[in-house]
C-alpha cells in the first residue's frame, strides 16, 4: 500500500499543477482502490 501511495503521488503530481486538484486524484485512486473513505492532505 505504501508503493502504490508513493507511486499515485508521484502520477498526481506530474499531472496537476495544483495540489488540491493532485489530492483529490489520490483520494480518489485510494477510494476506487482500497474501498472506504480515504482522505488526502
Amino acid at each position: 500500500m505504501e508503493k502504490n501511495a508513493i507511486m499515485t503521488a508521484i502520477r498526481a503530481l506530474k499531472q496537476f499543477s495544483v495540489e488540491k486538484n493532485a489530492a483529490r486524484y489520490i483520494k480518489e485512486e485510494f477510494d476506487q482502490k482500497y474501498g472506504g473513505q480515504w482522505h488526502c492532505v
